[in-house]
């Protein structure tokens, strides 16, 4: 059986960041653009910012207790010529005005790729500087601190592609993959970047199941989503090319490895069998003690 209500009333109880804390973040975020615009030096060279990973997917969910959840957004600025011969400038300078401001001069910390504010014992907010560049301003680059470069990057595209998948299956797609990390981080069933989570089950969602109506509710959707990518899984022993949709010619597989991957693909077969058999039992209590199985107690 489905179950459809409880899931869904599971996802919004259970496993969905609360409002407030999504409200809290939209403020905090307000404020450090704020801050980064006042600051004497750095504020002229700040033209917009955009969301970026689970926060522009909508598919942040609540952490472990302790734990803290993050946030991304992309920080435009303008373009230095003597910054551009040394990239790692951008985040350098970045954060000196964090540094400059009495709100924030304790909670940065520079990392890789941005400048990091921690907000203690609730989240972070990364800030990633980047460029927009080329004759016709279509090429977006960040910049990685560790080896003083530029990286090519297009977050909107893959938040756009994100969009098309999950409209396609029924608006149920980032339902999904907000249920599967729930099942990692709590379960600690599998270990697995969520770029690359995002990426792998975004790409099982079937025209032909649209078509048929395979999505049109969460619980099916979710059981499809699965058992296609469990499919996929067992056709690949070695861990397949996991291609950027944004960028053909890039792979996310620098950021996992073949031993978390073949843990990854032996769990999804065991958690495909056990959501099918949940959903295809007839019997209401047999079939939400097997969901039980699926998500623990809290469902």
């Amino acid at each position: 059986m489905k179950h459809d209500e409880r899931l869904k009333a599971f996802l919004a109880k259970t496993v969905n960041l609360n409002q407030s804390r999504l409200d809290d973040l939209d403020e905090r975020v307000t404020a450090i653009i704020n801050c980064l615009r006042k600051d004497q030096d750095f504020g002229p060279l700040v033209k917009t910012h955009i969301r970026q990973g689970s926060w522009a997917h909508r598919t942040i969910i609540k952490p472990l207790p302790g734990d803290e959840f993050d946030a991304d957004i992309l920080l435009q600025l303008t373009d230095v010529k003597e910054w551009s011969e040394n990239p790692r400038s951008y985040i350098n300078e970045l954060y000196q005005a964090f540094r400059r401001s009495a709100t924030y001069r304790d909670k940065v910390q520079k990392k890789t790729r941005c400048v990091r504010i921690h907000y203690a014992n609730d989240c972070h907010v990364d800030v990633v500087p980047y460029l927009v560049r080329g004759f016709f301003g279509n090429q977006k680059v960040i910049i990685n601190h560790t080896t003083n470069a530029f990286e090519r990057t297009d977050p909107e595209a893959f938040t756009s592609w994100l969009q098309r998948q999950d409209r396609q299956a029924g608006n149920n797609l980032r339902k999904t993959i907000r249920l599967l990390k729930y099942l990692r981080d709590r379960q600690n069933a599998f270990s697995v970047p969520s770029i690359i989570l995002t990426t792998l089950i975004g790409n099982q969602v079937s025209g032909w199941w649209a078509f048929w109506e395979g999505y049109k509710d969460l619980p099916t959707a979710f059981m499809r989503l699965i058992c296609s990518m469990d499919s996929y899984l067992q056709q690949h022993e070695k861990m397949p090319p996991v291609i950027d949709p944004s960028r053909p010619d890039r792979t996310f597989n620098h950021r996992w490895d073949e031993r978390r991957y073949a843990h990854f693909r032996d769990e999804i077969s065991m958690l495909a069998a056990r959501v099918k058999a949940a959903h295809a039992e007839e019997d209401q209590a047999r079939s939400a003690a097997l969901w039980q199985k699926v998500f623990g107690p809290n469902f």
